[in-house]
């Protein structure tokens, strides 16, 4: 499932930051605790720029989940909303926060290009005051983890754009695919 499916190791990376960051002592070993020892050399000894299997990323996801957002799924939302704010370096944040909502979802394709490759598609729909992503050809969708994960990514990347966080639904999922409705009002 998904072996043509990769992503940058920045997003281990990222992850790494935010234990320390957050003064989380223990945390990011005991998370790679969860991992088999294959997967944890793997993230340890991550690359920013070097490309790395999705379901090894999925594998992290449940890691995480499991063992420091201790399964609660309001918990694992939040830190991927914290780790996609810390991955949004301090620039980039000060533009986006200078730039509409609208405006920064129409760019999520190339943001999705860039830490990601293979065949998956995502387009971005929009109307008066919103705004319909949609994934496909992205087979990690049948997993609550994957949708919750996308679901805070796209709050922290549009929070700085309206100084609060967005209304973002989940309409529609399959294996395969997602749609996500974000009200920018």
């Amino acid at each position: 499932m998904g072996v043509e499916h990769e992503i940058k190791g920045s997003a281990f990376l990222t992850l790494a930051r935010w234990f320390t960051e957050s003064r989380r002592i223990n945390g990011w070993s005991e998370m790679l605790a969860y991992l088999d020892e294959s997967d944890r050399r793997s993230v340890e000894g991550a690359l920013a720029s070097e490309w790395f299997p999705e379901a090894l990323h999925g594998r992290v996801l449940e890691a995480l989940f499991e063992v420091t957002a201790q399964r609660d799924l309001e918990r694992f939302e939040a830190i991927v909303d914290a780790c996609t704010l810390l991955g949004v370096q301090t620039f980039a944040r000060l533009v986006l926060s200078m730039s509409s909502a609208a405006f920064v979802l129409r760019r999520a394709p190339t943001l999705w290009a860039v830490i990601r490759r293979g065949p998956a598609t995502l387009t971005v729909e929009q109307s008066a005051g919103s705004s319909r992503l949609r994934y496909r050809q992205f087979p990690f969708f049948a997993d609550e983890l994957y949708r919750l994960y996308f679901k805070g990514l796209l709050t922290a990347l549009v929070r700085p754009t309206l100084k609060r966080p967005p209304r973002v639904k989940i309409v529609s999922f399959s294996v395969d695919s997602l749609d996500v409705e974000i009200d920018h009002r």
